[in-house]
């Protein structure tokens, strides 16, 4: 039995890890500060299974509640921390030392209790296939007027759109091929009470206007993406994450016009934009790129269809190719687009 070290890894935080049983073994070995032996690995295989069929974990030599919660949850840290409460409180009297949560008695069942899942907002427009994955690893069908969780994974597949409306008046539209995470979620009407809004935009796209948290001082409203972390300020802003030249915000252009890293546009309000190189305030009708967590911010002309719906050529109007951020051409004149102004061709999920 050992004492649950306070030096656990924060660093998964961001991690995206394959959550097969196989893996999470894998994981967990590593955590447990154990050996891969084969019989190693298909123990805790065996202990994942029961937890995920029947709710149930038998302590083995050397396993902490920590580690517990950390296979359980690999790449999701409040869902992490959540559990780790929670198989406490269930099972402090027959599974733990004199109820010491950092002495856990090995043989002992522990009941991995389902987390409570908090309502936060629900769907407004759920358009081809989109998903939802709550905080007890249970996946749901979404469509309009479902319910959306605090933890919930939101995902869309190709030419799949939502629009989320949280309960602070929040609007959020997730573009196709996205994976985004409602992370923390506070509110409350209440005079000083704490607001707080915070997501994880783990790839793909999202539009996002500003409810009601955000509007008093204190208030906390961010977007994380794996490239810089986005402060907003009653805004109507966008963000984008690409893996590679290939990432299609705009559902409307059929070839890549993005390449790698983070992007950031406002249409009203203000979004500070930061990382470890540096951080930038951006303003309206301001885009930004992020190519890596260690490059400073660099200003960019304004993306085609960046807010969900393709803009006429304009002086402002980008696009991706050759690597670069250039001059669109016009697809008619095969020239760089004229002087007006861009303007929406199309109505988007929230509007112009």
């Amino acid at each position: 039995m050992n004492k649950i070290s306070s030096q656990f890894p924060l660093t998964l935080r961001h991690m995206r890890i394959h959550r097969s049983l196989l893996h999470s073994a894998a994981q967990a070995l590593l955590l447990f500060g154990l050996s891969g032996t084969a019989q190693a690995e298909s123990t805790l295989v065996e202990q994942l299974r029961m937890a995920k069929e029947q709710g149930v974990w038998v302590v083995q030599q050397d396993q902490t509640l920590s580690g517990i919660a950390s296979a359980l949850a690999p790449d999701n840290p409040e869902r992490r921390q959540r559990l780790i409460r929670a198989i406490f409180e269930a099972n402090k009297a027959a599974a733990f030392h004199k109820s010491n949560p950092h002495f856990l008695v090995v043989g002992k069942r522990l009941q991995i209790p389902a987390l409570p899942l908090i309502r936060i907002g629900q769907v407004d427009l759920a358009v081809g296939e989109v998903t939802a994955k709550d905080l007890n690893d249970r996946r749901r069908t979404l469509k309009g007027a479902d319910p959306v969780y605090e933890g919930d994974v939101l995902v869309t597949v190709d030419a799949a759109t939502l629009r989320v409306r949280f309960d602070d008046g929040a609007l959020m539209e997730v573009r196709p091929r996205t994976e985004v995470r409602l992370v923390d979620y506070q509110y409350s009407d209440a005079p000083g009470a704490k607001r707080r809004l915070l997501v994880e935009l783990i790839k793909g796209g999202l539009r996002s206007i500003s409810g009601l948290i955000g509007k008093q001082p204190g208030d906390e409203n961010r977007v994380i993406t794996p490239y810089a972390s986005m402060g907003v300020r009653g805004t109507d802003f966008g963000a984008l994450v690409c893996s590679e030249a290939d990432c299609l915000l705009n559902d409307f252009v059929s070839k890549p016009q993005y390449g790698k890293g983070s992007y950031a546009g406002v249409r009203t309000g203000k979004v500070r934009l930061a990382n470890q190189a540096g951080a930038v305030n951006i303003g309206q009708n301001q885009f930004f790129h992020v190519e890596s967590a260690t490059k400073k911010p660099d200003p960019i002309p304004a993306p085609r269809g960046f807010f969900g719906a393709p803009y006429r050529s304009g002086p402002q109007s980008a696009c991706w190719s050759g690597g670069k951020l250039r001059p669109c051409v016009d697809a008619e004149t095969q020239a760089a687009p004229a002087t007006a102004e861009p303007q929406p061709a199309k109505q988007d999920l929230l509007g112009p």
